[in-house]
Parts: C-alpha cells; sequence; structure tokens
C-alpha cells in the first residue's frame, strides 16, 4: 500500500533494493557536504559512504 499517491507517482517505503538508487538521490541533495565528510572530492567513494549508511538494517534515531 503506498504511503502516497499522486496521478503517476507513489511514494512507498523503502525496500534494501532501493538502496543503491536511494544513495545516488541523497549524492545529488548532500554532494559537496559528502566531500567533507570523507576528507575528498571523490564522486565514488562519496556514494559508497551513503550506500553504507543506507544499507544499514537499524537506522540511529535522533531525537
Amino acid at each position: 500500500m503506498p504511503l502516497y499517491e499522486h496521478k503517476n507517482m507513489i511514494i512507498r517505503k523503502a525496500k534494501i533494493e532501493d538502496s543503491v538508487e536511494v544513495a545516488k538521490t541523497l549524492f545529488l541533495a548532500m554532494e559537496d557536504i559528502l566531500y567533507e565528510f570523507i576528507g575528498m572530492r571523490d564522486p565514488e567513494e562519496a556514494k559508497k559512504f551513503l550506500l553504507y549508511f543506507v544499507e544499514k538494517k537499524k537506522q540511529p534515531i535522533f531525537l
């Protein structure tokens, strides 16, 4: 069951199989800050860094 549906767009909870695409999308939004986190300007390393967190089973909850 989708969480949100509008015309041809459906938003649902991400599945583990979606992790590569989620990491790529996050990279587009966070590219510059990711380079600061990893200490180098390397798109592939930045995507690997994001993928590590996206693939984790349990995500930390920050309150």
